[in-house]
């Protein structure tokens, strides 16, 4: 699975994430585990925790993009045999 999009790092983990309207993060976690550390279910495969902005360490965006052919592009999926490219034209 690629990482793409914005994350928090929150107790020396990373995690998807949004930024809510309360000026909160919304920590999205695909590991049943974090319901442990209060994640609440959102349906079967993933659990949510909202936290105050000073809680998390930083919130960052993962843009992947690879290099072919000496041009760059952006990378949408990957699987162990397979990279998409993608382009804005």
């Amino acid at each position: 699975m690629i990482r793409k999009g914005l994350y928090a790092a929150y107790n020396e983990r990373d995690y998807e994430c949004y930024e809510t309207e309360n000026g909160c993060v919304k920590l999205i976690s695909y590991d049943k585990g974090d319901v442990a550390n209060g994640f609440i279910p959102y349906n079967d495969t993933t659990f949510t925790k909202e936290v105050p902005r000073d809680a998390v360490e930083e919130v960052f965006f993962v843009a992947p993009y690879a290099t072919y052919q000496n041009e760059k592009f952006d990378v949408s999926a990957a699987s162990d045999v397979r990279v998409l490219l993608t382009t804005s034209e």
